[in-house]
């Protein structure tokens, strides 16, 4: 007898654990958001899920919350604290972002070369390697004038255009529910495009010239997102990109600002 009380105690204590058993906060809609409950008061509650992450919802938009073995087998679930949308977080999101551009040469190209501008386009899938990693690919087209060298008797820079295409891979640190840092890195090559005059055969005998080639890339950054509404994020970011040419290495740090789509 006494072993079946002991049991029975046993069980209802371990059934109403909230380490057992976590709590599962339904919405108007239908949905749901899986987790704890660590703030609570009349008009919002906060609830963390495994991630550590903390959704804010409104009590207004909240039905009842329950702790059931039932529906742990939607432990994978969660709720957009924006669009009030569930989403699988083992599966991949994907995001598309476009950012407008400002780059500073450095080195040896600086003295060839102004600053100049472009645009990027980036597509990512989070945790495609490893469950941990986003991987994507990233392609860009930057412009900028040239220097006048003409006092240097060599080359007289009129502009410059390099295209890069380059696969990244990214890690994502969340620091809070909306807004994450983003180390990346980037690996690919980049079409480069330079006007210039030569004068090396002498101020009577110059020439314009214009070369194209293909060379390998390399670019490493950090990059700010800031999820601003359910599917719809801003991005900021530096970095630094090298691309290498016939007569060695040309870099310069690029500073981005931008707008994503999360699907």
């Amino acid at each position: 007898m006494k072993y079946k009380i002991s049991a029975m105690v046993l069980a209802i204590i371990f059934f109403s654990s909230p380490m057992v058993y976590p709590e599962f906060v339904f919405l108007n809609d239908g949905t749901f958001v899986e987790g704890k409950v660590i703030e609570k008061n009349s008009r919002y509650m906060i609830v963390r899920d495994k991630k550590n992450r903390e959704w804010k919802l409104k009590q207004k938009d909240v039905s009842m919350i329950l702790k059931s073995d039932k529906l742990r087998k939607h432990r994978n679930q969660r709720v957009d604290r924006s669009s009030g949308s569930t989403q699988d977080p083992s599966s991949d999101r994907f995001i598309t972002e476009i950012s407008f551009c400002a780059f500073i040469p450095s080195g040896r190209f600086a003295e060839i070369s102004e600053s100049g501008y472009g645009a990027a386009v980036d597509f990512t899938a989070e945790n495609l390697v490893f469950g941990i990693f986003d991987a994507g690919i990233s392609g860009g087209l930057f412009f900028s004038g040239g220097r006048d060298l003409t006092e240097s008797k060599s080359q007289d820079y009129d502009s410059f255009m390099f295209a890069p295409l380059m696969l990244s891979l990214l890690y994502s640190a969340d620091l809070t529910g909306n807004f994450s840092l983003i180390p990346a890195l980037s690996l690919g090559g980049a079409w480069y495009d330079v006007k210039y005059t030569d004068h090396t055969s002498g101020p009577l005998d110059s020439s314009d010239r214009h070369e194209k080639f293909f060379g390998p890339a390399a670019k490493a950054g950090l990059l700010c997102r800031y999820r601003i509404s359910g599917n719809v994020s801003l991005t900021g970011g530096c970095g630094y990109t090298a691309v290498k040419e016939e007569s060695g290495m040309i870099g310069c740090v690029v500073l981005s600002a931008g707008a994503g789509l999360i699907f």
